[in-house]
């Protein structure tokens, strides 16, 4: 079945979700940057193809694995806790 038929027909709009048509592009994008699951990211994908927003969830997307990495200090916090803690044990093991 061609696009133009389906379009024609009204049948694009049938895998386009009426919950997600009414949100706001920003709420929209909000929603899909929340990893969602299942059915609720098939929709939002979707949602987002029909609108063209592809580049601007990508650079989100971009943005928010930026920000989810640790710095170096929270590291180094916890590997000289761990060094402390095989300190402490290490004599009780040998």
């Amino acid at each position: 079945m061609s696009i133009e038929f389906r379009e024609s027909c009204g049948m694009a709009n049938l895998l386009r979700s009426n919950k997600y048509q009414s949100l706001s592009d920003e709420k929209i994008l909000k929603l899909f940057n929340d990893n969602p699951k299942g059915e609720a990211k098939h929709f939002l994908q979707i949602e987002i193809d029909a609108r063209g927003l592809e580049e601007l969830a990508s650079l989100r997307l971009q943005d928010i694995k930026k920000k989810r990495t640790h710095s170096v200090w929270y590291y180094a916090f916890y590997a000289i806790m761990l060094g402390f803690i095989v300190a402490r044990f290490a004599g009780q093991l040998f």
